[in-house]
This record gives structure tokens, C-alpha cells and sequence, in this order.
């Protein structure tokens, strides 16, 4: 989950280079993760059903791939602004599975009993991310600049890629296999159910 939150917390690390290197305002540097964050939004819904439909390994190394290839695209293929903000969208959109969605669908899929202390531990991961990724890009950028920035985030997925995949291991239906949370089977709740009810709509919309 560390790995996945690494762009949240690493986009403002770059602002000053990058407006040093392409005369960029902060107003349309902020824009990359704007663009970013609403794609993932979009995304997310279907990268869901995706992974109620194929589990969660073969999307989430999917998204990881596309992931490190985005920050390595931003490193070597940024060259103007558009390609700045179509490579932030098409980060958010590769990358949805490398997300809290497929982190803490795999927690309610394991844990029946403290599932809550579980998904906390998880969660502390976004904190690491916050913690170690700007120290760190940034000493990457204070000795090889900021494309070496974008490569060094790159090399971090890839990484972390083999031991995500192998955590996970075993624990995957078949492809085609309808894989509900545990919480969903113990109510028999479907989705058409869960969207008349009053909880699903303040949930959701404490979360935008």
C-alpha cells in the first residue's frame, strides 16, 4: 500500500524543478495531479468489477507495470505540457488497480476477525509513503535531477512488484469466478441492494 501511495505524496516534489526547466506556473503544475486524481475517480468503479471478475493479482500487476512505466515516461518522454497531463491521466488510468481498492478489497477477502485492526495496519502504509517518498525523490533530485526522480520512482514499483505478487499468492479464484467480500456474504447483500439503502449513499458520500 506504500507503493500505490507514492504519487499522492511524491507530485509536489517536483514543482520547483519543473518550473525551472519548462517555465510551468504552480497553477498548471497542480493541474497533473488534478487531471490525475479525477481519472482514478472515473476509473475506479470499473476497475472494481474488474477485480470481482478476475481477482485481484492480474489487474493489480497490471496497474504496477503501468504504474513504473508512467513515471518512467515522465522522466524521459515530458517534454511539453499536454504530454504532462496526458501521462498523469494515463497513470490514473493504468494504475487504478495499484490502489487502496485492491489493497483493502484483500484484507475483507482474508480477515473475518479483526478485520478493522487488519485494514489499520494496512492503512499505515499511505504514512510510510508520506514519511520516506519526498526525502527521498527529493535526494535523488538534489544529485541527479528530476528526470532521475521520475526513473527512481519507477525502479520502486518494479521493486516492490514481486513481493506484492507473491504475498498474494494463492489466495485467487479462477478467472470468470464471482468473488464477493466476506462482509457482502455474510448479509446476502447485492449491489442492486446495497444501493437502495440510505448507508451505501452517506458512505459514498463522505468519501468524495
Amino acid at each position: 500500500l506504500c507503493i500505490s501511495a507514492v504519487p499522492f505524496y511524491t507530485f509536489g516534489v517536483f514543482f520547483k524543478q519543473l518550473e525551472q526547466a519548462f517555465g510551468w506556473s504552480r497553477t498548471q503544475l497542480s493541474s497533473g495531479p488534478f487531471v490525475y486524481l479525477i481519472v482514478l475517480a472515473v476509473a475506479s468503479p470499473f476497475v472494481g468489477r474488474i477485480i470481482d471478475r478476475f481477482g485481484v493479482r492480474l489487474p493489480l500487476a497490471v496497474s504496477m507495470l503501468g504504474l513504473a512505466a508512467s513515471f518512467a515516461l515522465l522522466g524521459s518522454a515530458m517534454h511539453s505540457f499536454p504530454a504532462f497531463l496526458a501521462i498523469h491521466a494515463g497513470m490514473a488510468a493504468v494504475g487504478a488497480a495499484a490502489s487502496p481498492l485492491t489493497y483493502t478489497r484483500v484484507v475483507n477477502e482474508w480477515f473475518s476477525t479483526a478485520r478493522g485492526l487488519a485494514l489499520g495496519l494496512i492503512l499505515m502504509g499511505t504514512g510510510v509513503a508520506g514519511a520516506l517518498g519526498p526525502p527521498f525523490v527529493t535526494a535523488v533530485m538534489g544529485s541527479y535531477g528530476w528526470r532521475a526522480g521520475y526513473f527512481a520512482l519507477a525502479a520502486v514499483v518494479l521493486a516492490g512488484m514481486p513481493l506484492v505478487l507473491w504475498l498474494l499468492h494463492g489466495k485467487e479464484d479462477g478467472p470468470g469466478q464471482e468473488r464477493t467480500p466476506v462482509a457482502l456474504r455474510t448479509d446476502g447483500m447485492s449491489l442492486a441492494a446495497a444501493i437502495r439503502t440510505a448507508v451505501f449513499w452517506r458512505i459514498g458520500i463522505l468519501f468524495l
